[in-house]
């Protein structure tokens, strides 16, 4: 069998007397897709945060590559492998969509905002970032200053950032969110293109994103995990029904 890329262990969350992580336990596997559903305040975005290191964990272990980094800062989890998008863009206005692009495949070889001058005439990062835009279909807004992007194209940006990492992981957090029904279907096609290259933990409420995407489904109720499964089978799993889905998986 296959180890685990990502493996929780019982992680345990408490703020005050709320728990929002409570005996989580899942693994994702190399080179799958691994959605995490449920409704608002189900702590799947404390997951993310807890997997990043940008929370710690009251109790249980997260190991990554069958090394325990439970207590790895943030920054450490990124240089092992780590990236992640968040629900807010998180990316830099001001400059252009390429010179974000730029920025983010700079930071993967370990430059400094020092060189940013010369990296910017650097013909090898220059074309590697172009291509990492050609992969999430932004190579003819690369021009133009990232905030004249609409929001799907912004979420575009983000992704494209995160992979220029090279990471062996990718967490999504709501890629879809706000995007019109045209963008989510250009997301869509994007992901299904990355997917064959990178492990990908996706939050996301949009259920035809996430059946069109997912490999397998783990759901979130109430800090716990209700189920895990292949998409048919969350589909078909009655407590998920009753619990978060209804209609959605008709």
């Amino acid at each position: 069998m296959t180890e685990a890329l990502l493996q929780l262990e019982n992680l345990h969350k408490h703020f005050g007397g709320l728990a929002v992580t409570d005996g989580v336990t899942l693994s994702v596997s190399p080179g799958e897709v691994h959605a995490i559903i449920g409704p608002n305040g189900a702590g799947k975005t404390t997951l993310l945060n807890e997997i990043t290191g940008l929370l710690s964990v009251d109790a249980g272990k997260i190991l990554f590559e069958g090394r325990e980094i439970t207590q790895m800062p943030a920054h450490e989890r990124t240089r092992a492998g780590i990236a992640r998008t968040f629900q807010i863009t998180s990316i830099i206005p001001s400059f252009t969509v390429h010179e974000n692009a730029m920025l983010a495949v700079q930071a993967n070889v370990r430059s400094t905002f020092d060189v940013w001058r010369s990296a910017a005439f650097d013909a090898d990062i220059a074309a590697t970032a172009h291509d990492v835009l050609e992969q999430v279909g932004l190579s003819a807004r690369a021009h133009l200053p990232a905030r004249e992007l609409s929001h799907g194209e912004k979420r575009a940006l983000e992704l494209a950032v995160a992979i220029a990492l090279q990471p062996k992981l990718v967490l999504l957090d709501e890629p879809a969110a706000g995007t019109g029904r045209g963008e989510t279907e250009r997301l869509v096609d994007t992901l299904t293109a990355l997917k064959k290259r990178f492990t990908i933990v996706l939050v996301e409420h949009d259920m035809r994103a996430v059946f069109a995407l997912a490999d397998r489904i783990s759901v979130l109720v109430y800090g716990r995990v209700i189920a895990s499964g292949t998409p048919n089978e969350i589909r078909n799993n009655e407590a998920v029904r009753n619990a978060y889905l209804g209609e959605e998986a008709a």
